[in-house]
This record gives C-alpha cells, sequence and structure tokens, in this order.
C-alpha cells in the first residue's frame, strides 16, 4: 500500500507543469495558458471591425515619376501633353545613423596689463577631453532597462550603428546614474503600492553574476516594485528591500507558504494558481475539482 502511494506521488511529481503546479510556464517544454482560452471561432479581425493601416506621414521628401514615353501607340506626340499625379505611395525609413560630434573650443584672453589669463566657460556636464553625450547615455540605460538588452550587447549595437565603442563599466556607469536620479519616483512607486487597498505579490527564478537570484515582485495595477535578492522565501520578503512586511491591504499571491508569516496583511489567492491545483486534482481523478473548475472558469468569462 505505502509503494503504491509512494508510485503515485512520483508520478504526480513527474506529470507536473505549469498548468497543474506553481511551476513556471518557462519550465514547460510546451507553453501553454495557464486557465483554458475559448476554442472555436475565425481567427484575425472580426466581422464589422474598422481595420486600421498605416497612417500618412509629413513628406520630408518627394520624388516624381515622370512619364518617359514620348509617343502614345496611337502615334499622338505626349511631349507637350501636360503630366498630372494619378497616385501617390509613401515610404517610411529611418536615416542611416550617424553620430553627431561637436568640439567645444575654449577661448582664451589674456590681460595685456596684469597678464590674467580669461576663459569660456564649457557647457554643464562637459568634463572630459573626449566624452559621450547625453543621447548616447539614455539610449544604452533604456536598451538595458526597457529592452532588456544585455550589456555586452548595447556595447556591441552601439558599435554597429554608430561606430561608437562604450566599454561595460561605462554602461554600468550610466544605469547606476539613472538609478540615483530615479530615487524619487521609486519612493512615489512605493508609497504608492504600500498605500493601495489590493496588491500582487510573485517572485521568479534570476541570473546575477552567474549565479542564481530571485526576482521579486510586488504590483498593483498603476505600478510595479522589483528588486533581487540571493533567498526567495522569509529572509527575502523581511529584508529591507522588501514591501510586504510593511503592507497592510489584500495580498494575492500563489499561496507560496512564507506569505503567510506576515498576519498583518488579507490573504487572497492567485485565481490562475487555484485553477492549476484543481487540474492536477482533476488529473488524478477528483469529479469535485472538476465542478469547481468548472464554476470558477464560468465566473471569469461572466465578470
Amino acid at each position: 500500500m505505502a509503494l503504491r502511494a509512494e508510485v503515485s506521488e512520483l508520478k504526480s511529481r513527474l506529470n507536473q507543469n505549469s498548468n497543474n503546479s506553481h511551476k513556471p510556464p518557462s519550465s514547460d517544454p510546451y507553453r501553454k495558458a495557464a486557465t483554458p482560452r475559448k476554442k472555436g471561432g475565425k481567427r484575425g479581425g472580426k466581422e464589422g471591425h474598422q481595420g486600421k493601416g498605416m497612417d500618412r506621414l509629413q513628406f520630408t521628401n518627394e520624388v516624381e515619376l515622370k512619364v518617359e514615353t514620348e509617343r502614345c501607340e496611337c502615334g499622338a506626340d505626349l511631349m507637350a501633353v501636360k503630366g498630372e499625379i494619378s497616385e501617390v505611395r509613401q515610404v517610411q525609413d529611418i536615416p542611416e545613423p550617424q553620430v553627431v560630434v561637436t568640439d567645444y573650443k575654449q577661448q582664451k584672453k589674456t590681460c595685456p596689463c596684469c597678464g590674467k589669463e580669461h576663459f569660456g566657460i564649457f557647457p554643464q556636464g562637459v568634463n572630459a577631453p573626449v566624452q559621450y553625450g547625453n543621447n548616447v547615455k539614455t539610449l544604452s540605460v533604456l536598451l538595458c532597462n526597457d529592452y532588456k538588452v544585455p550589456i555586452q550587447k548595447v556595447s556591441q549595437l552601439l558599435s554597429d550603428l554608430y561606430g561608437l565603442f562604450p566599454n561595460v563599466s561605462t554602461i554600468v556607469k550610466y544605469n547606476a546614474k539613472a538609478y540615483e536620479k530615479m530615487e524619487a519616483v521609486e519612493m512615489l512607486i512605493k508609497k504608492s503600492i504600500l498605500s493601495s487597498l489590493v496588491a500582487h505579490s510573485d517572485e521568479t527564478g534570476i541570473r546575477v553574476g552567474g549565479k542564481m537570484f530571485w526576482l521579486h515582485v510586488m504590483s498593483t495595477c498603476m505600478f510595479t516594485y522589483l528588486f533581487t535578492h540571493s533567498k526567495r522565501g522569509l529572509e527575502a520578503l523581511k529584508s529591507e528591500l522588501s514591501l510586504i512586511k510593511d503592507y497592510t491591504g489584500k495580498l494575492v499571491h500563489d499561496s507560496y507558504a512564507s506569505y503567510f508569516n506576515f498576519l498583518s496583511i488579507i490573504h487572497a489567492l492567485c485565481g490562475a494558481h487555484i485553477i492549476r491545483e484543481l487540474t492536477s486534482q482533476e488529473e488524478i481523478g477528483r469529479q469535485w475539482a472538476v465542478k469547481m473548475k468548472t464554476l470558477l472558469l464560468k465566473l471569469k468569462a461572466n465578470r
């Protein structure tokens, strides 16, 4: 009897995926939606839907395609006939990347009486003999953070497109500077999340310096706060970086045990994770799970 129970437990573990357990979708050999989607129906735009193509932009270049035929097939001379525009086709493209280089030449004047030297003043931020401008700094930070491009790839991209060669340490420095300037925004995000009635929390594995870390998230419909920690559980959630220890609203999460250590929080379980748990019970023949899952999906469809 004990052997059968053990075999059943091992089979259950082997069959776990993102649809019937807490395993992330990235671990699935073939990714599926956490909750089933409606089947059937035509793909593409619905009947009566107004399609939207590209909008014409104000043009900067104009090419007129003149009629090169000098004489019509009937024999009439076309050279004296005035042409008119019959159709316009617009091509929207980006210019070839080009670096704008500005030399700031500081002027010096020497007093003819006392010999004192007077100098022109460099603009604020122009501090080195050769340096990158604000647009390069902004683009590198944007690519790293909003578009999740690895730092070495950012360096390579700037090299390929513009012939610039910022090294990795330079790009890291730009990110650190941007982080310092965003302190006020970060404080606003933290304050807004902590004062919200409902928030969501989760965590997922991430590589930091080649080592396994955890990326923790706490979010509302308007704001998202992220931090990394070497631990997944209580140590991370109680750290100074975490907001959960100071939160008193309703927290939606995946029922990870560490969350239940916070008694000031009203706990709410994530609907997608409940469906996964019910799917797991359904797969081993629990009919009550089938009924509950059906009910929850109907409620979701009719909300």
